[in-house]
């Protein structure tokens, strides 16, 4: 598995985003994804310093099934749910009965599918959007990346926060090595 040392010098553990922490993966809007079986899994969580603000944050999660027909129709599951997400979504603010607030936001998803070294996977990439007025940096990209081979699930999400006017290419391209990186190891 990768380490928190390979994603980064001064990068460390962190607690688990809330779907992993449930045994469960992201799908869009903060909507989850059930793991069918509920199979063994491992799950870990990293970020950069100054991950709450503009920092990057990287999870990942392994679920290990008995069978490649368990994990493949795990995959189908996934598929049906990520392909049910709509391309864009808006949020208005809302009071919650604790009195807080949720801020209104404009969420924006898309998905491709592709086979990657054997790896049946699924890449989302969603992006938040909100008001100005909460922060200069209001852009919250999001790559979502879901893959299978034989009887192993894994995903993994790599999230984070940038000005409305900067190109998330660059986190998408360190998205990527991740995972090439991580499904790399597992041989």
């Amino acid at each position: 598995m990768i380490t928190q040392h390979d994603l980064g010098k001064k990068w460390s553990k962190g607690p688990l985003p809330e779907a992993f922490s449930e045994g469960e993966l992201r799908s869009c809007s903060g909507a989850k994804i059930k793991i069918p079986k509920e199979p063994p899994v491992i799950a870990d969580k990293f970020g950069e310093p100054k991950f709450q603000t503009t920092g990057a944050n990287y999870a990942r999660l392994v679920a290990v099934y008995d069978t490649s027909t368990d994990a493949l129709s795990a995959m189908t599951t996934i598929r049906k749910k990520v392909a049910g997400c709509p391309e864009e979504k808006e949020f208005p603010s809302k009071k919650l009965p604790n009195g807080k607030v949720t801020v209104s936001h404009l969420d924006k998803w898309s998905s491709s599918e592709e086979t990657l070294d054997g790896w049946n996977h699924i890449r989302a990439v969603e992006t938040v959007t909100y008001p100005t007025w909460v922060s200069i940096v209001n852009v919250r990209h999001l790559i979502i990346d879901f893959a299978q081979r034989g009887n192993v699930v894994f995903s993994s999400m790599y999230v984070q926060r940038l000005r409305p006017n900067k190109s998330s290419k660059e986190l998408e391209e360190k998205a990527v090595e991740l995972l090439e990186g991580q499904l790399g190891r597992f041989g």
